[in-house]
């Protein structure tokens, strides 16, 4: 990306508006990626959030990647009716993102042995909470973060849905890097 593109993308993440309440981000990544991504059930989320957790291990200290892991996991609240705020659990006690990235992939293991039950929203809060968690660590506003991410995701374009139904983006918003 050159200087101009880098500045192009700054400005138009400046001029994003941010909602007065969470559930609002809620509402506006579900409906987007409903539309988006009709195919998505509850197991290719999960599958997206697994890719999304390795890509946080790679690169740990990047807010985006855990923003990342934060709107697929308001899709998936979304999709299954109930409001992730209210039920987020309190951010676990851990120190490091390693710890809170575990603690995410076991709430997920643990998630899919319950899959044919509707959506454990309890399951779903832990991992928001150690997704807070990660925030907190990193000292960074998640809302500020995602609603960023939100803009540039909406501008990608995604490719046919791989064997498990997770879909990837094939070209990227203009000015991402």
């Amino acid at each position: 990306m050159n200087q101009e593109e880098l500045k192009n993308a700054c400005e138009r993440m400046q001029k994003i508006k941010f909602p007065s309440k969470p559930k609002d981000l809620q509402n506006r990544v579900g409906k987007w990626a409903s539309k988006a991504f009709p195919h998505s059930d509850n197991h290719a989320k999960i599958e997206h959030i697994r890719d999304e957790i390795k890509e946080l291990k790679e690169s740990p200290n990047d807010p985006f990647e855990a923003a990342d892991i934060y709107l697929i996991l308001l899709h998936l609240a979304h999709s299954n009716a109930f409001n992730l705020m209210e039920h987020t659990d309190a951010y676990p006690f851990v120190k490091t993102v390693q710890e809170a990235i575990q603690n995410i992939e076991n709430a997920l293991n643990f998630f899919e042995s319950l899959e044919s039950h509707p959506a454990n929203v309890h399951v779903l809060a832990a991992i928001s909470g150690n997704i807070f968690r990660i925030a907190s660590i990193l000292n960074f506003d998640l809302f500020d973060v995602a609603e960023k991410k939100f803009a540039l995701v909406q501008e990608r374009t995604y490719g046919k849905p791989d064997e498990r139904g997770v879909s990837h983006h094939i070209v990227k918003a203009q000015g991402e890097l």
